[in-house]
């Protein structure tokens, strides 16, 4: 069985001791929803199509945020800085066609792609306030998002959020072309 350290099997010294003062991480998530492919009769072009999703996340985040987490259900205050997260997300769909000519192989394939959210918080310092069962935020940072379905709502100082269910659309398009050759240097070696 798998637990990750937030877990309440795992008391909050062993977890939060071998945590340092900053937590960074990067990562990736590429879903293949649809893959198609065919070869040529005589077996040296191959046509594929795909449609994939792409995440990619990048945050920094202190320690005492992960302390909150861990023991929020106590009276405390947490307080940290400098912290961010980063988050791009987009479809892709892809037509590709490779042509093999013995020991050499090129080929290329056009993405089309489709952005449905974007979003890069910031922030600059943070208090979280836990006491009696209510939890208190207050903070200054920046928060930007590319995502037609959510509106941010201001009011005297405050935001809150609304999922627009009818604006439902993509928040970008793009295209890409990637070209690529291989080369058979020996059985063992093959240059690309």
């Amino acid at each position: 069985e798998l637990l990750t350290g937030l877990n309440s099997k795992i008391p909050a010294e062993t977890f939060l001791k071998g945590l340092p003062s900053v937590i960074n991480a990067t990562g990736g998530l590429n879903y293949n929803i649809f893959a198609a492919g065919k070869k040529s009769q005589d077996g040296r072009s191959v046509i594929t199509a795909e449609v994939n999703m792409r995440n990619t996340l990048a945050l920094s985040m202190p320690k005492s945020l992960f302390e909150y987490l861990k023991s929020g259900d106590d009276d405390n205050t947490y307080y940290f800085r400098d912290a961010f997260l980063r988050s791009k997300n987009y479809f892709e769909i892809c037509g590709a066609y490779s042509r093999n000519f013995d020991k050499l192989t090129v080929g290329a394939s056009l993405k089309v792609l489709f952005g449905f959210a974007e979003a890069d918080a910031k922030i600059e310092e943070m208090s979280i306030v836990s006491e009696k069962g209510a939890v208190t935020i207050t903070g200054i940072g920046d928060l930007t998002i590319a995502a037609p379905t959510i509106t941010l709502i201001t009011k005297n100082g405050h935001y809150n959020y609304k999922i627009n269910k009818n604006m439902i659309k993509f928040s970008g398009y793009g295209a890409a072309l990637d070209l690529g050759v291989s080369y058979q240097l020996t059985d063992d070696l093959l240059l690309s």
